[in-house]
């Protein structure tokens, strides 16, 4: 077994979480050892020495970038962030490079510091590093957009890197990143908007699996947990509608604050107790299908998202995201008015060239290897112009990453051949 000592390089202030939930991932392979200022103590080295000697230790450099440049030392005309790239790529070390995606704004730029160059003057410098890096690595195809998803690429580039030799363990959850680009991009512009409310309406048979959509976009978009069911259709048969919000309440506290002592009675009371609790994203599911006698059902949708709209506009601090999972076209959108609904475009169905899509994107970007993978570890999936749903595709996917993983401990010749 290879062991490797990592050294974690970023800004400080901005991306503390993001730094910890990826130590906590690499401590949990016996292959690394994960150096940063957080284990840093009270020393006579100066900070910067102290940094670049931890560089030159190390086997692997993790270079993390959001929207700040960093703190520039006195006689320097470089941030220690980047001062420690310059040594990592000086001494040839392996180097991975992480950057966020900073559409909505989540992430702050340089303040206005004494002694040190202006914002603007570090902006221009911190898109200076990131043209450097982007032409000089290769970078996931996306920026990062929480913790999990940044800790999510850290793994997956070492898992891919050929200068690291361990069994690491491709995450199987990539399997739920095939496709959908125009409802993560539909989403997105959503999350942009930073209502306090919001509805997020997604088509598609069962086998479309739309809740695993709803699992990507609550977790690797909106850093929240993963999303609560709502028994809807078990609650709509309730003929008064105020005892129908009523258990509608209650289910969520025993789902979400179950350990209160005092229940909240009404939806400002939930979302009280929940911001309380420091819970700043509520994000809720609930499917509708033509199999129930819908008429009434609408009608008290209708109703329960107007009451969160207004309950979410008086606590401020908390958003709420509603994902309305539908089987079939139908009036939804026709009979439930009371709050702005965003429809998604219907889930599709999907290709070889998906597939292909997504081994270029996670797995290996060459051309001539993407093909090898196709032809070695995809012979079931139908050949064009047949199409395949998202349940297929994901066992297609789960198939691929379970022999993946495994290839050097069975010793899959076939397998690595193309992939060592």
């Amino acid at each position: 077994m290879s062991f490797y000592k990592v050294y974690i390089s970023s800004t400080f202030r901005d991306l503390a979480p993001y730094r910890k939930t990826v130590m906590e991932t690499l401590h949990k392979v016996p292959n690394f050892k994960v150096v940063g200022m957080e284990y840093y103590t009270a020393e006579s080295t100066q900070p910067l020495d102290r940094c670049l000697q931890d560089v030159a230790d190390c086997e692997i450099y993790i270079l993390i970038l959001a929207n700040r440049y960093g703190y520039i030392i006195e006689g320097q005309d470089k941030s220690i962030t980047h001062l420690e790239y310059l040594k990592a790529k000086d001494l040839g070390k392996v180097i991975l490079v992480f950057l966020a995606d900073n559409k909505d704004g989540r992430f702050p730029p340089d303040a206005d510091e004494p002694g040190q160059p202006s914002p603007d003057d570090k902006q221009a410098k911190l898109k200076d590093l990131k043209k450097v890096v982007g032409s000089a690595f290769l970078l996931p195809p996306e920026g990062f957009t929480s913790e999990y998803h940044l800790a999510l690429q850290v793994m997956e580039a070492l898992v891919r890197n050929p200068r690291v030799d361990f069994d690491g363990v491709f995450p199987e959850e990539r399997k739920i990143f095939c496709d959908r680009a125009n409802q993560v991009y539909n989403f997105y512009e959503l999350i942009r908007k930073k209502e306090p409310f919001n509805v997020f309406l997604i088509q598609g048979k069962e086998e479309d699996l739309s809740q695993s959509l709803v699992e990507r976009l609550s977790k690797y978009y909106l850093v929240s947990s993963d999303p609560t069911s709502l028994s809807f259709h078990e609650l709509i048969v309730e003929p008064d509608y105020e005892k129908f919000k009523s258990l509608l309440v209650n289910e969520l506290c025993l789902k979400l604050i179950p350990y209160e002592s005092e229940q909240p009675s009404d939806l400002v009371g939930l979302l009280t107790a929940l911001k309380a609790n420091e819970v700043s994203i509520l994000t809720l599911e609930v499917s509708v299908s033509d199999e129930v006698k819908w008429q009434q059902g609408y009608q008290y949708l209708d109703r329960i998202l107007k009451e969160f709209s207004l309950a979410s506009a008086q606590v401020q601090g908390i958003r709420v995201y509603w994902f309305i999972m539908i089987d079939v076209p139908d009036s939804l959108q026709e009979q439930v008015q009371s709050v702005p609904i965003l429809k998604a475009p219907p889930l599709a169905m999907l290709q070889r060239d998906d597939i292909k899509s997504w081994i270029s994107t996670y797995i290996n970007s060459d051309a001539a290897t993407v093909l090898k993978l196709l032809k070695l570890c995809f012979t079931a999936m139908p050949a064009p112009p047949q199409t395949f749903d998202m349940l297929e595709a994901q066992e297609y996917l789960q198939r691929f990453i379970k022999r993946f993983n495994v290839r050097r401990k069975k010793e899959d010749a076939e397998l690595l051949d193309i992939l060592p």
